[in-house]
């Protein structure tokens, strides 16, 4: 618990820091005085910033409780949470945003000439809403370096939404600003002026402070990552362009922010004319950098974009929370909403009438229900993809048991499998001794119960020793290397496979206390191989080598294993054998043979 605390006042003090010293920069040095300090508070904002989120969130996915209040099994749901809740925060600048396009229509007709709730509301809540951001980036991030998860929960994309939003709240609430000083009639000559220096933002690069200031924050962010990075290997989750690129426009907005507010702040400070010559300055400076910065910002992104090599989707879950705690939890969010609507007319006393606050707020609701409603059609889409993908594993696996694997992959891919010849390949057949005899004297459920285990263990064997099992008939059974990839050690691993074979045969009938004994042949020469079947394949091989390694297990003793010479003479420098002399096999004439000793 004392770590979290420590670590959330590391996250706070880190945020609001560059804010303080801005601060402190433009009171000319001077430490901050109460009067100051207070017009960045406001009651209203505060209470926007926290519960419209929250309220968000709770549309979207069903849950306001704060993400860090649900202890999460899962590292995906938890951050799925958090990507919901910057989504909530980002969505939330519409409420501002709309209360000032609404309070600038309603400038020309009437005036506005108390606008002090509106400042607060619209102004302050921006200003809080990117601290509440880059506070999330951070946690973030910390929280994929404890998961060891490296990727990124967030998109770049809604940081330049948020980012221009914030702006043109900015923008317009200076304008709203010079309409309330021209009592509501429509000032032209403001006009002329914004156009005539849009006209000519491109060209001017007189910008040499704010650049300094960009760079500063780029620095203040590269040397924080330095110092983190040193002690949880953060480059390992999430590169350092990425954390500025998202970082860098929030601290712009604070900065940009602070010096209106401080500006403001002095207001009747002194002559009306001599503040209104500043303010104007100010205006067009503000405007100027709002235009070049977010456009360097969006070509940034986009270059970024073509150059991004892999897309994560982050997985969506359908979060649906009846606990009383939720219920709780939302009905004071929704009371400390309208509470800062009611604060904000009647206490702040904002010039804009309560029924454009009421379409505002009305207003900002449609993206939240659109927002809403792709995450039920993704998440609905999600739920279908991830049971298609389940069933298609399923059965992949099921054909990846009966089949070979490359053989299972060119099925997948291309409809067929042509058949193939192969030059170089050993078979090995097994076939229980007296089977017929010994079905006889058990049930039907103990005898396939033994050969089923028996044939799990020689499974087990096969896939070790990288060997494919063709097929069982009965309680035969049919192996086969250098199928259907060529392999120079094939006479070899067979070999090999039927002695393990018959070590765990032995191992399971001492366990047991039963008797099975397994005769095992092996031939090596060419096959064709290829598939078989309509609708239920069967991957077979076919020539003379498959009759001949058939005839060496039925040719072969109890637990030996017998093989021909062909393969003798593929093996005879690795295993010490016993040469049985030419044994006539039927159809095939007298064949070498030898057994292979245990």
């Amino acid at each position: 618990m004392k770590n979290k605390i420590l670590v959330s006042l590391v996250i706070f003090v880190w945020t609001v820091l560059p804010t303080f010293v801005q601060i402190m920069l433009i009171d000319d040095g001077m430490l901050i005085n109460d009067e100051i300090l207070g017009n960045f508070i406001s009651a209203s904002s505060l209470a926007f910033a926290i519960s419209l989120p929250i309220l968000i969130q709770l549309g979207i996915k069903g849950s306001s409780l704060p993400f860090f209040s649900v202890k999460y099994k899962k590292w995906a749901k938890q951050k799925y949470s958090l990507m919901i809740y910057r989504h909530s925060i980002i969505l939330a600048i519409f409420l501002p945003l709309i209360f000032i396009v609404l309070s600038v229509q309603y400038a020309f007709g009437s005036g506005a000439k108390n606008l002090g709730g509106l400042f607060a509301t619209a102004v302050l809540t921006t200003l809080y809403y990117n601290n509440f951001l880059i506070m999330i980036n951070i946690y973030s991030l910390l929280k994929q370096v404890e998961h060891k998860d490296s990727n990124s929960i967030y998109s770049l994309f809604p940081t330049l939404f948020f980012t221009t939003s914030s702006f043109l709240i900015i923008n317009l609430m200076q304008f709203l600003l010079i309409a309330a000083i021209s009592d509501g009639a429509f000032p032209i000559d403001y006009i002329d002026y914004y156009v005539n220096m849009f006209s000519n933002t491109l060209l001017d690069i007189n910008y040499s402070t704010s650049i300094i200031m960009i760079v500063s924050y780029a620095f203040y962010i590269g040397i924080s990552f330095t110092i983190v990075n040193k002690i949880l290997k953060i480059t390992d989750y999430i590169s350092l362009n990425k954390i500025i690129l998202m970082n860098v426009p929030l601290l712009v907005l604070n900065y940009t922010i602070s010096n209106q507010v401080y500006l403001l702040s002095r207001f009747g400070s002194y002559e009306k004319t001599d503040y209104w010559n500043e303010f104007s300055t100010f205006t067009s400076n503000t405007l100027g950098f709002s235009i070049i910065f977010l456009l360097g910002l969006f070509i940034t992104l986009i270059i970024q974009k073509l150059n991004k090599e892999h897309h994560y989707k982050i997985e969506k879950f359908e979060f649906l929370d009846k606990t009383k705690a939720n219920k709780i939890f939302s009905t004071l969010m929704v009371l400390s909403f309208f509470g800062g609507l009611i604060f904000m007319k009647y206490v702040e006393g904002s010039g804009v009438p309560m029924p454009f606050i009421y379409a505002a707020t009305v207003l900002s609701l449609i993206p939240i229900y659109i927002t809403r409603q792709k995450n039920k059609i993704d998440y609905l889409i999600q739920d279908k993809v991830k049971t298609l993908r389940t069933a298609k594993e399923r059965t992949d696996k099921i054909l990846f048991n009966v089949l070979p694997k490359e053989i299972a992959s060119e099925l997948n891919e291309k409809g067929n499998v042509m058949p193939k010849g192969f030059d170089e390949v050993s078979i090995l057949f097994t076939d229980f001794k007296n089977f017929t005899n010994a079905s006889s004297t058990m049930s039907p459920k103990k005898l396939v119960g033994d050969l089923n285990f028996i044939f799990h263990l020689f499974d087990e064997i096969i896939e070790q020793q990288g060997v494919e099992k063709i097929k069982t008939i009965g309680d035969a059974y049919m192996i086969a290397s250098g199928v259907p990839n060529n392999d120079d050690n094939h006479a070899e691993k067979c070999i090999e496979t039927g002695l393990k074979m018959i070590k765990a045969l032995k191992l399971n009938n001492r366990d047991k206390g039963i008797k099975w004994d397994m005769r095992i042949g092996i031939h090596s020469g060419s096959v064709v191989a290829g598939l078989v079947g309509k609708n239920r394949f069967t991957y077979d091989l076919w020539g003379d080598t498959v009759n001949i390694a058939s005839r060496m297990e039925s040719s072969s003793e109890a637990n030996r294993i017998n093989i021909s010479g062909v393969t003798y003479d593929l093996v005879k420098h690795l295993y010490e054998f016993d040469y049985r002399g030419k044994i006539n096999v039927k159809g095939k004439g007298d064949i070498d043979m030898y057994f292979v000793n245990n």
